[in-house]
């Protein structure tokens, strides 16, 4: 993922502002944001599979035949599982995020307020992040960001 120049800054500062700059909201249209947010996680899954292919003779003979990039998103979050690399509740995290995604890339006159986008979203509510009611987007792009976060940090370890 992009680095920011910020050399003072720690890496996770560093990714917070990252995340923060491309999924501003107030320069971004809610769709944009939905856009550009599952890129940046089907992106960091590859990173995590990379990673993983250069630790483990497994990973590398399991998908030899396949370029990381070639793999579909519900792909490489399946991999992402079978390695260990994710646990159940972000494989589930990850495939609402991809559901709601293809939603907002096939269907122009999707919003956040259709009601196949919030049942889908409300299974990311999360006391921590959204309190006791939230809506759709917001639900959306908080669990979003904690989970590219949290696998951001798995990556350093």
């Amino acid at each position: 993922m992009p680095r920011l120049d910020d050399t003072d800054d720690s890496e996770d500062d560093r990714d917070r502002k990252w995340l923060d700059r491309l999924l501003a909201p107030d320069g971004n249209s809610r769709r944009g944001i939905c856009l550009a947010s599952t890129a940046a996680l089907d992106a960091l899954l590859t990173e995590l599979l990379e990673t993983e292919a250069r630790k483990r003779r497994e990973a590398r003979r399991k998908f030899i035949e396949r370029q990381w990039n070639s793999l579909t998103f519900a792909d490489k979050i399946t991999a992402a599982q079978s390695l260990g690399l994710i646990n159940e509740l972000e494989t589930n995290k990850c495939n609402t995020f991809r559901l709601v995604r293809n939603r907002f890339a096939h269907d122009a006159a999707v919003t956040f307020y259709d009601p196949y986008v919030i049942k889908k979203v409300s299974i990311l509510r999360d006391r921590r992040l959204h309190g006791s009611s939230a809506d759709a987007f917001f639900m959306f792009y908080s669990s979003i960001c904690d989970l590219i976060l949290t696998l951001k940090n798995g990556l350093r370890e």
